[in-house]
């Protein structure tokens, strides 16, 4: 049972000799709001992430963070 539904979350990944950076942040909230900030690169998988997130969870707020780090 989920006692709390805030938290932070940070992942990084190596895709193609770039490094990926994730951020999400939670909170707790009666609906479900996701919202994704990212890269130029990475602005079409906004709406993926969005419905992934919704799939998962019923409530909440998410700020979901995606870009590359700069080399």
């Amino acid at each position: 049972m989920f006692i709390s539904m805030t938290g932070f979350g940070r992942s990084s990944r190596n895709v193609q000799g770039k490094e990926l950076v994730i951020e999400i942040k939670s909170v707790n909230h009666k609906g479900c709001d996701v919202f994704v900030r990212s890269s130029q690169e990475l602005s079409s998988l906004e709406p993926h992430i969005i419905q992934y997130v919704k799939e998962k969870v019923q409530r909440g707020r998410f700020d979901i963070t995606a870009y590359f780090m700069k080399s």
